[in-house]
Formats: structure tokens, C-alpha cells, sequence
């Protein structure tokens, strides 16, 4: 009887040391941690997740008029209470800036970077960030990173409001059905906490605060 005990401990230590073997291994691959000098020896060096894919904001997208074309720049100014500086929203002549409509969520939108490829995939289409329409364009997008927390960008500090999903208008626009493109995928709405420059390139990160 304790001879099978033995065995049946003896099975469950070998079965637990492989998985810890496998789950490992896959952090050395998955995440590209190293391990420390004797192969063995299962202790990884501590490295925060954040700094492995930090959020970027890869592009800036304004236009001062509703309806029309929107463009690029490398740098604008987010100002409090408004939105950026040159955009259709900051002049309070927005297709959404009604009186009907809550103004507090239209200082600023946000979309993920991979959310493009996904939407062009929906679509079978060759659709362009300026297409869809949202300001800013954040590379490595984690929601639960920024969720009910102030962050930075640049000089300028926001906070999500609530999610950004595709309307109709935006269909008509591009003559495509957008609310299948981007369903669960339209990105966030913020306000501008503090007010600040932001530039291509800039890291998103969260505050202390």
C-alpha cells in the first residue's frame, strides 16, 4: 500500500515539474525573458510586461471641419475642456456637437492601431486610418492599463471616458457597413485632464497620481 502511495506521489511530482518546465518555456518565448545561467535553474529574470510592448501613439489625426478630409500632423496642442488644437471637435463645429448630445466625450477619440487591419479584414477592404476617423492612434493598445486612470501623453494628461462604437454616419460616409467593420472594436472617448503638447512617437504611461 505505501509502496503505491509512493508511486502515485512520485507520478503527481513529475507531472507538476513538466508543467512547470512548459510554463516556463513558454514565458521564455512568448515574452523573450531569459532564463539565468544554469539551464535548470527555472528563475527568469523580473521584467515589467509594460516596458516589453509599451503603448505608442503612432499617429495624430485633426480636421477643422466637419464632413471633410481629415490630415495628419506630427504634433498638436490638447487643450482641457476642448480637444486638440485645429480639430473640428476644439471649434465646437463637429457633426456630433449638438445640444441634444453630451459634449464631455468629445474632447478626444482614440483607436487601437491594430484595430485597422482587423476592420480592413471585416470588410475585404484597403480602408486608411483617416477613414475611420478617431484622433489618436496608439500602438499596443491595452485598455486595462488606462481604464479609470489619469495617463500621459506627452505633456498632456487624459482619462477614458466610455467606448467610441460606429455609427451610421460613418457608414454613409464611406459607403460601407461600419457597424460590422468596427463592432466592439471603435475605440475609447477621453477628456483632456491636463492640458499639454503631444507628439508622434510620445509614450503612453500611467500616472502616479
Amino acid at each position: 500500500m505505501k509502496s503505491r502511495k509512493k508511486t502515485i506521489i512520485d507520478k503527481f511530482i513529475l507531472f507538476a515539474l513538466s508543467k512547470l518546465n512548459q510554463w516556463n518555456l513558454y514565458r521564455v518565448k512568448k515574452y523573450n525573458i531569459s532564463t539565468v545561467d544554469n539551464p535548470n535553474n527555472y528563475e527568469v529574470k523580473e521584467k515589467n510586461m509594460q516596458d516589453l510592448n509599451p503603448m505608442t501613439l503612432h499617429s495624430i489625426i485633426i480636421g477643422n471641419k466637419a464632413k471633410e478630409p481629415l490630415h495628419y500632423v506630427d504634433s498638436v496642442k490638447a487643450v482641457e475642456g476642448r480637444g486638440l488644437e485645429g480639430d473640428r471637435y476644439f471649434y465646437g463645429v463637429g457633426t456630433f456637437n449638438k445640444a441634444q448630445l453630451s459634449q464631455s466625450v468629445r474632447e478626444i477619440s482614440i483607436l487601437a492601431y491594430e484595430t485597422l487591419e482587423e476592420c480592413n479584414n471585416r470588410l475585404d477592404r484597403e480602408l486608411e486610418f483617416l477613414d475611420l476617423r478617431r484622433n489618436l492612434i496608439i500602438k499596443d493598445f491595452d485598455i486595462t492599463k488606462l481604464e479609470n486612470k489619469i495617463f500621459t501623453i506627452g505633456t498632456a494628461k487624459f482619462k477614458i471616458i466610455r467606448t467610441c462604437p460606429p455609427c451610421r454616419y460613418l457608414s454613409r460616409l464611406l459607403g460601407e457597413d461600419m457597424m460590422q467593420g468596427l463592432k466592439y472594436i471603435g475605440g475609447y472617448r477621453a477628456s483632456i485632464v491636463e492640458s499639454g503638447v503631444i507628439e508622434v512617437g510620445d509614450a503612453v504611461e500611467v500616472s502616479s497620481f
